[in-house]
């Protein structure tokens, strides 16, 4: 379906929620602690947020990206008794020179709203360096603090070898051959069964909206993706591992986005309710998963299965927004919170 022409919305009501107000301006103030933390001025604060209001979209959508990603240790608070406990000032000093840098990737963005999408992606990869160093040291008996292990990623996350300009690019590029059409318009006016038949056979082109946001929801939800739907990433890793290339290159965007393809075809449809605004539907699949046999776990690295493990249950949950003139949007997709329902 073609984008339908834009219809005029009805005057809204424009007067401010006092508690709405309230909550932004908190979400506001955490940011502004943050980047405090982080080494930021009062100035530079000010000059970053331009003209934009502290409880405006786009210094919002920001304030979100870093309260939703917080790295260990930051912005610590005193205890009851005005001390600050010396485990947590200690992962804060190991994390900071990652946020530094993570903001100074987030800040290339073109807006205030890019930048929490590159934001978020960055804080990703952090992540998943985190599970992997964690990993590693276990799989050979070392016992590092956790601190020493923040300090290790944080470092590393500021060399030139993380790549991390590489990584998004090279993703975007997957997003954008995978995604090529641009939205795919529904008239959410259309009934349930229309819809849901219409989602199905459009699964494959159905996005999540901005290139660089999906990028990241790959790069955030990719463990929670069971491990025999993620055959691109273990070819990639062995072909890595023949030329002696650094594994960490690999990226998790289309098996990501196969799986999430696969859960909006074949779902059980959990939820079909109009959006709070009236204007749109919300619909929700979940896919319940059986672990196939020869591993035990979610990821290509995962160790051969057991009589336990094999045979586990993923339920996966796909969340999406139908809108009249911005298309179908999936909000969110990767492990169901009430997995064992």
């Amino acid at each position: 379906m073609e984008r339908p022409p834009r219809t005029p919305r009805p005057p809204a009501d424009r007067t401010p929620d006092p508690e709405a107000m309230r909550k932004r301006t908190q979400l506001a103030e955490r940011l502004e602690s943050a980047l405090r933390w982080a080494g930021m001025s009062d100035e530079a604060i000010t000059e970053l947020r331009g003209d934009e209001e502290r409880t405006g979209p786009g210094w919002q959508r920001l304030a979100k990206a870093v309260a939703d990603n917080p790295y260990p240790g930051m912005d610590p608070k005193p205890n009851s008794k005005g001390k600050f406990k010396t485990k947590t000032l200690r992962e804060g000093e190991a994390s900071r020179p990652a946020m530094n840098a993570g903001l100074k990737f987030a800040l290339e963005g073109s807006n205030l709203k890019e930048s929490a999408y590159r934001y978020e992606y960055f804080k990703a990869i952090f992540n998943s360096e985190m599970k992997s160093l964690k990993k590693e040291n276990t799989r050979k008996g070392i016992n590092l603090d956790k601190s020493e292990e923040i300090e290790k990623i944080s470092q590393h996350m500021t060399t030139p070898e993380a790549n991390i300009q590489g990584k998004l690019a090279a993703d975007i590029k997957t997003v954008e051959k995978m995604r090529k059409g641009g939205p795919v318009y529904i008239d959410p006016s259309e009934d349930r069964e229309k819809i849901l038949s219409l989602i199905r056979e459009q699964a494959d082109m159905i996005g999540m909206g901005d290139v660089t946001s999906t990028a990241y929801h790959a790069r955030k939800h990719i463990d929670e993706i069971p491990a025999h739907e993620r055959e691109h990433e273990r070819e990639q890793r062995q072909q890595l591992d023949q030329e002696g290339s650094n594994k960490s290159e690999v990226s998790p965007v289309k098996d990501y986005l196969d799986s999430l393809a696969r859960t909006l075809k074949e779902g059980e449809v959990v939820d079909f309710n109009p959006t709070s605004d009236g204007e749109g539907v919300q619909v929700a699949f979940r896919r319940v998963v059986e672990q196939a046999r020869g591993s035990d776990k979610s990821g290509p690295e995962s160790e051969p299965s057991t009589e336990k493990g094999a045979g586990k249950k993923i339920a996966l949950l796909g969340k999406v927004y139908i809108r009249k003139n911005t298309g179908i949007q999936v909000a969110t997709y990767g492990k169901d919170a009430e997995n064992e329902r």
